[in-house]
């Protein structure tokens, strides 16, 4: 009890290794002479805290590899039904897309509505992202759920260079 006055807090781990604070007394081969003030921290107004004793290797509890999150598929659908590629053609932010696609989404998955990134690029008049997009694999005749095509939707907005690089980018007739 003299150490734990005069040094500080000392561990109830070193103290039960040393045989000491239990009401025992220490064995010969123990005895050891307090540690010095400098090796042991003191708050003189604490209580001592109790041991935090390491569970043997056997007992720690490893988490099931089903309950870790996975990363979201990259052709998801958010709350509003968008994919991520989606949104980032409808935002005009084509160093995501370009990451995206990079990736591996697909240049045509579908958002709630049908749509896809091409058709809300095209609507946007997004031309360099239309580029991209139709470079990369998009279906330049792909159709919504309303039967509109990229190309309809750039039409229907008015996108005159979106319109003429569609269709310059359409396959000759067979």
């Amino acid at each position: 009890m003299n150490q734990i006055v005069k040094y500080g807090i000392l561990s109830i781990s070193l103290l039960a290794t040393l045989g000491m604070g239990c009401g025992k007394k220490p064995s010969a081969d123990t005895e050891r002479a307090p540690a010095p003030p400098t090796a042991v921290a003191a708050t003189p107004a604490a209580a001592p805290a109790p041991a935090a004793a390491e569970p043997p290797a056997a007992s720690v509890v490893q988490p099931e590899p089903q309950l870790l999150p996975e990363r979201a598929p990259l052709d998801a659908l958010d709350e509003k039904g968008l994919t991520p590629l989606t949104k980032a053609a409808r935002s005009g932010d084509l160093d995501a897309v370009r990451s995206l696609v990079e990736q591996g989404a697909s240049v045509d998955a579908r958002d709630a509505g049908s749509q896809t990134p091409l058709m809300r690029a095209a609507r946007n008049g997004n031309l360099e992202m239309v580029k991209f997009l139709v470079e990369n694999g998009a279906d330049p005749n792909a159709r919504d759920e309303d039967g509109r095509s990229p190309l309809m939707r750039a039409v229907e907005n008015e996108q005159k260079e979106v319109v003429d690089f569609l269709i310059q980018s359409q396959p000759p007739p067979r």
